[in-house]
């Protein structure tokens, strides 16, 4: 995880860049990840928060494994 902080008018801004497994699903994880962030820079550190920004790449998969067929969502 590469974690990117600053200030912006309304709060802190952060931006996550995450590698994760091929199978994780995107935004089941990247909801996840969001809320824990704003639980932890509201309720424990006590600063308010404006935005929240998770970038998720797969790692490879490993070789020898065959892809798995895959769904577009739009």
């Amino acid at each position: 995880m590469k974690p990117t902080i600053g200030s912006g008018r309304k709060g802190v801004i952060v931006d996550l860049e995450l590698e994760t497994s091929p199978e994780i699903e995107v935004p089941m994880k990247t909801e996840e990840v969001q809320e824990l962030t704003k639980d932890i820079i509201e309720n424990r550190m006590g600063l308010k928060l404006d935005t929240v920004r998770v970038v998720i790449q797969h790692a490879p998969y490993p070789k020898g494994t065959a892809l798995q067929s895959s769904t577009i969502v739009e």
